[in-house]
């Protein structure tokens, strides 16, 4: 069952895209949850600072030093606190992390805040939404 609490970022990505993410507490867990509903992208793996002791059921959790070896195109950070994301962003570059990979959009994380800051908004700037409505 999908969370109706955190929605996954598709607009982030590109069809096909491996992603990685980075955090397996709530938001984690139901991004992880919605990329095995859907297939958009492929979950190339999870990492947590608590590695394996951060616990996603039928998923495995390694530490952040795995994305070294580990093959993916983006790195999905999985949590909302801006402070957070930058101490994550400073822990990934010491690990030598390409910068342009990583991506983060959780200001819109919750149901909520996606409709009202994302999609609500691009509905309004939509030419062919507004010509249906004629």
């Amino acid at each position: 069952q999908v969370s109706a609490s955190y929605l996954f970022p598709w607009h982030l990505f590109r069809r096909g895209e491996r992603v990685a993410i980075y955090g397996a507490g709530n938001v984690g867990r139901d991004f992880v949850r919605q990329l095995q509903e859907f297939d958009y992208v492929k979950l190339a793996g999870v990492v947590d600072r608590d590695g394996p002791r951060a616990k996603i059921p039928g998923t495995e959790v390694d530490y952040p030093q795995s994305l070294r070896d580990m093959d993916y195109d983006a790195l999905l950070l999985s949590v909302q606190d801006k402070s957070l994301v930058d101490s994550i962003k400073g822990d990934l570059k010491k690990l030598g992390i390409d910068e342009y990979k990583v991506r983060w959009d959780g200001e819109h994380y919750l149901r909520q805040d996606f409709f009202s800051g994302i999609y609500f908004p691009w509905l309004d700037r939509c030419k062919l939404c507004g010509e249906k409505q004629k």
